[in-house]
This record gives C-alpha cells, sequence and structure tokens, in this order.
C-alpha cells in the first residue's frame, strides 16, 4: 500500500459487491491491539464491514459532512444496483472545494486591489 500511495482498498467479491474497506489506519491500529502477530491474519480480522458509501449523484458537501461526522477518509462509490463504481477520499473532497472556491478568492482579490 505505501509504496502504491494506497490509503485504504475496498474489499469485494468479483470487484462490485463491497464486503468492507481496509485503510493504513486500521491496520496500524490493528497491530497497536493486537501486536505484529495481525499480519498473519486474513484482511477479513482487520477490515471495516457495514461502511458508508455515497452515489455519483451525492452532493458533495453531503459527503464532505458524512466523513467529518463519522472520521473516516475515504468513501466507495456505488451506483444504482449497489454495485462498487469508485472511491471517494477526503483528499478528493478537500481538492475539489478548493478548486471551487480558487476563481472566487482570485476575484476577490482583484476586487480588493482594484484591478
Amino acid at each position: 500500500m505505501r509504496d502504491q500511495l494506497v490509503r485504504a482498498l475496498v474489499i469485494s467479491e468479483g470487484g462490485t459487491s463491497i464486503l468492507g474497506i481496509i485503510s493504513d489506519r486500521g491496520i496500524v491500529d490493528a497491530l497497536a491491539d493486537h501486536g505484529v502477530d495481525v499480519l498473519k491474519d486474513r484482511v477479513r480480522s482487520v477490515m471495516t464491514e457495514g461502511i458508508v458509501t455515497c452515489s455519483a449523484d451525492d452532493r458533495v458537501g453531503a459527503v464532505m459532512a458524512a466523513m467529518v461526522a463519522r472520521q473516516i477518509r475515504h468513501i466507495p462509490v456505488i451506483d444504482e444496483q449497489g454495485q462498487l463504481c469508485g472511491l471517494v477520499s477526503m483528499s478528493d473532497v478537500v481538492k475539489y472545494q478548493l478548486d471551487e472556491i480558487q476563481p472566487e478568492a482570485d476575484a476577490m482579490r482583484e476586487y480588493i486591489i482594484g484591478r
């Protein structure tokens, strides 16, 4: 995960149905709770089940609010049939929000300095 800069993986059967999610933080927590022997266990022992999901039609603000309220950094995106079609990270959401406010900030800056 570290070599590929991956912070979370969706655990799936067939690449579409979601069984759970495993994150770098979850692995570190499992190591702290159970020691290095946890590395011999199956992924199922450290993955989070019953995860929060969103749809591609959800508002970015709503996804961000869910992440903040639940203190999670990744939310799988599912389609109308409940099948996995993507993964949104907190970094994705923050970047989107920054990209959205940058033009407004630039316009305000220009207005203030009188250009």
